[in-house]
Parts: C-alpha cells; structure tokens; sequence
C-alpha cells in the first residue's frame, strides 16, 4: 500500500490531507482530512501505552493472586498426644507443616508427601517417636524435599528384609534432616541412594549397628552431627561423596571431603578420635 500526506494550503492551522492511493493518483480524492497530524499520532501512541500499562499491571496482579493463592494454600497441622502423626502425614498436601507436640507416640510413619515438613514443637528432648514395629523404620522418607527435624527416634531394632532405622530415606533428594536424636536402632540415621541433602546437628548414640550410615549416596553434606558408643562405626560413608563439616572432635575439627578413592568410612568412636577405614 502506497500512500502520501500533503499539507493544505491557505490555511492558518495545521492541516494534513492523508491519501491512500496504492500508486494510483485518481484515487488520491478519497483523502481524508485530519486536522493536527501530529497530535493525532502522538495521543494514540500515548493510548497504546496506557493500554499496554494496563495489561501488565492486570497480569501481575493475576500472578500475585496465583502466587498467594499458592502459599495460603500451605496448612499447618498439629498432632496431639495420643494422635497419630501418619494421619496427619496421611491428610497433609505439598508444603504443609506438621507439628507434633511434646509427647512420646508409638507408630511407624510413610513419610511421602513432597515440600512436606514434619518436626516437634520444642524439639528432640521432649518429643519421642517410638517405633511399634521393630521391623520397619520410624520414619520412611519416600518424597523429596521432605523436612525431619527435632524427634528422639527409637526401637528400629529388627533385621527383616533388612536393617532398620530410625530415619530412613531411599533414592531421594534435597532432604533437611537436622535437630534429631537416633538411639537403640539398627541404624540410627541411614539414607540409601540419595543425594544433595543436609544432615546437621543431630545426635545418633547407642544405635545396634552404625549410627550414621550413608551407602551410594552422593553430594550429601553432614554437618555438626554426633555420633557416640554405637555398636559398630559413628558415621559410616560407603561408596559416596559427602562434605564433613565441623564434627565433635576436641582434639581435631576439620572439614573432609569423601569419596570413594579416598575414604570408606569415617567413624567417630567413645573417644571422639577421627578414624579413616580405606
């Protein structure tokens, strides 16, 4: 399309005649006259700003609503005494918080919700999970990005199909299992194919065999864990990378990097004394 804008003549305001003739002069007739060109472009510019304004701000505001919808959707639960904390674990959906009150409760949990969290309200010392079945786990972590944090696990102590733990994940990641006391299991902290997870200040003392125990698992981090007067090795690496940080060792505090040429098992044993098993 061809087209041409002339001035008017003889005229004391700006006026433009706009023609759309596509190459043919005897259509130029058909112009239409427009008085203040210029300001006629520069408001439907102005317009197509304000309009382009609008839509981003109702866009935004579409998300923000999504994105709190979202995040308000996120529940807390508690558990009571004599409640059973796999109900609640059982009811929960992706980033809710279960928070179990002080009490002792008897139970063997599936943890198996992702983004979940579970922890007590005022930590280890006064929260005590027991398992009811010596057989199987106290806590069976079977999602990702799963938070365990401040239980006393114990009595995991059978050997069926294989050992048993106080926490036990399986082929999983990017866990937070910190603020934790594993005592009287077969193992007291054990992960099994999983990578990228924290293990941080917990506690694994009198456990039957190992108290930390990690067996193909890579890129973990462990850090300011104590591991004490366990039947067999304090923290146990078997086949894997993980990052020591900052063990209890009052004669010796030092980061070591383990991997499968280099270090099999790192044990801390009755004297805290730091140990390589090639």
């Amino acid at each position: 399309m061809k087209a041409a804008i002339l001035e008017a003549k003889g005229s004391d305001s700006p006026f433009y005649r706009i023609f759309d003739f596509e190459g043919d002069p005897r259509k130029m007739e058909k112009g239409v006259k427009v008085r203040g060109l210029k300001k006629v472009i520069k408001m439907r510019s102005e317009r197509r700003r304000i309009w382009n304004g609008f839509i981003f701000v109702v866009l935004l505001t579409l998300l923000v609503f999504v994105t709190v919808g979202c995040v308000s959707a996120a529940t807390t639960i508690y558990v009571n005494p004599n409640e059973s904390i796999q109900s609640a674990v059982t009811a929960a959906n992706p980033f809710d918080t279960i928070i179990v009150r002080d009490g002792t409760y008897t139970g063997n949990v599936d943890v198996n919700v992702d983004n979940l969290t579970v922890k007590s309200e005022n930590g280890s010392t006064n929260c005590i999970v027991q398992a009811f079945d010596p057989n199987n786990h106290v806590f069976e972590v079977t999602a990702n990005w799963v938070t365990i944090s401040g239980f006393t696990v114990k009595n995991a102590t059978g050997y069926a199909s294989s050992h048993k733990a106080g926490i036990f994940p399986t082929c999983l990641e990017n866990l937070n299992i910190f603020g934790n006391k594993a005592t009287n299991n077969r193992y007291g902290i054990y992960l099994l194919h999983s990578n990228n997870n924290i293990i941080e200040n917990n506690t694994a003392n009198l456990n039957n065999g190992e108290g930390i125990y990690l067996i193909s698992s890579n890129s973990n981090t462990l850090t300011n864990n104590t591991a004490n007067s366990n039947t067999y090795f304090g923290i146990y690496l078997c086949i894997h990378r993980a990052t020591i940080r900052s063990p209890t060792l009052p004669r010796r505090t030092t980061t070591i990097t383990a991997s499968t040429s280099l270090i099999r098992a790192i044990t801390l044993n009755e004297q805290h004394n730091l140990r390589k098993s090639l």
